[in-house]
């Protein structure tokens, strides 16, 4: 990593790499039909456009997620040394530790996690209800529901009825009117299956081409009965639900078809775009490594996601447009996530120190660490090193920080998929 991703205030660099790729959209039953050309693995030139930043100041921890939602609040995800994860809200100018109700019948541990900003507003959460312990966590037997966090009430209310089924459950989104959703899960034989209000249901779409083609309904099938069964199908993952209610995006890696174990999450993935009417998934981008954090912009023009791209391979966050094919690079680098503000405008993103903060902490050099009572960086409850602080201080592999980037100039006149070429 470069001085470009210090954590001074120097500006980062942006890269756009616009793909020479032609776009057609016609007219069908049902809505406009998308039909794209796969892009090869996009070349990156490097065009100097700063971006303007700022921080927010947050506690040490170790984040995972970042969300922007409609009223202005900002939500983190962090992992302390043990589950269940936390959730830090930022309102007011300040930080506080959001307090998620204990459900009785979990007799050994209510968790929350995969945060998701929901249509009206309020927060989506798996629950997982840990019932009984077992030495293999795996055959522990645990629950998990999907249930909305209510900012004003303080109130949790189940999004579906009905248990999400036994193969994990991931990221996931919903239409505008919050009848239908999509969610991820099945681990090695990862998915993406149909959410109701009353339960969840194989996804029957086929992704990919040729020989190098599956379907999701077959994953979810393998995920519930037999992890080691089928080695003949792809993996998708992190679904996106335009909040204009056409589209969902998601990632999928047809490398995957052939392998077995953790070689399964390795190869090359591609972001696929659907249309909700036809269902039939079209390939946008290829060249992905690792890729997450997908979201929608608020005016449903852009896709935002972290990952490695292209050869060599670039870590960073992203941006693409459907309608340009134009990819831009917000900052290289290894981040945890990033969120669009409710404008539009802005970028909240999770941004690890450089190597020089790093060697700070590796060298035992004096940290100033936060008030965990009170989350307020201002006032530090205790200065130490990595060798003489406390347990609790929970002193973790990164240094974050959230950083605020001004994309205003960056998306102004960028395409839509709503618009005519």
């Amino acid at each position: 990593m470069t001085s470009n991703h210090s954590c001074s205030e120097a500006m980062p660099k942006i890269f756009v790499a616009t793909l020479a790729l032609l776009l057609v959209v016609a007219c069908g039953q049902g809505g406009s039909l998308l039909t794209y050309v796969p892009p090869p693995t996009p070349v990156i030139p490097t065009v100097e456009n700063p971006l303007q930043t700022r921080k927010l100041p947050i506690p040490a921890g170790d984040y995972w997620s970042v969300d922007w939602f409609p009223d202005g609040r900002i939500l983190v995800t962090r992992y302390p040394n043990d589950l269940p994860l936390q959730f830090l809200v930022w309102e007011k100018d300040a930080w506080r530790l959001l307090d998620l109700e204990e459900d009785p019948r979990c007799t050994i541990r209510t968790g929350y996690y995969a945060p998701a900003i929901l249509p009206d507003g309020r927060l989506g959460l798996v629950k997982e209800c840990l019932i009984k312990a077992a030495v293999d966590y795996l055959q522990a037997d645990n629950e998990h529901y999907l249930v909305a966090y209510d900012w004003e009430s303080d109130r949790l209310e189940l999004l579906v009825a009905e248990q999400l089924p036994d193969i994990g459950a991931g990221s996931f989104g919903w239409n505008p009117d919050m009848t239908r959703g999509v969610q991820s899960g099945g681990s090695l034989f990862r998915t993406i299956y149909w959410l109701t209000r009353q339960h969840a249901e194989p996804m029957t779409v086929t992704v990919g081409t040729g020989n190098k083609n599956w379907s999701l309904a077959d994953n979810y099938m393998a995920a519930i009965l037999d992890h080691e069964s089928n080695i003949r199908t792809g993996i998708t993952g992190t679904p996106a639900w335009s909040p204009d209610g056409r589209f969902i995006a998601f990632f999928a890696s047809p490398d995957a078809i052939g392998r077995s174990g953790q070689s399964r999450l390795m190869g090359e993935y591609r972001l696929y775009l659907m249309d909700v009417e036809t269902l039939q998934p079209q390939a946008m981008l290829d060249g992905l490594y690792f890729p997450g954090g997908l979201q929608w912009s608020p005016d449903s023009r852009r896709l935002l996601f972290n990952g490695q791209m292209g050869q060599p391979r670039a870590a960073g966050v992203w941006i693409f447009t459907p309608q340009t094919q134009e990819l831009t690079v917000v900052d290289y680098g290894y981040k945890g996530g990033g969120t669009w503000s409710p404008d539009g405008q802005s970028l909240a993103i999770l941004r690890g120190c450089d190597e020089a903060c790093q060697e700070l902490a590796e060298n035992d050099q004096p940290l100033i660490l936060a008030n965990e009572e009170t989350l307020d960086v201002s006032k530090p409850k205790e200065i130490c090193t990595p060798r003489t602080c406390p347990p609790e201080f929970d002193i973790l592999r990164y240094v974050w920080e959230v950083v605020i980037y001004d994309v205003s100039e960056l998306v102004a006149n960028n395409g839509s998929i709503n618009d005519s070429p």
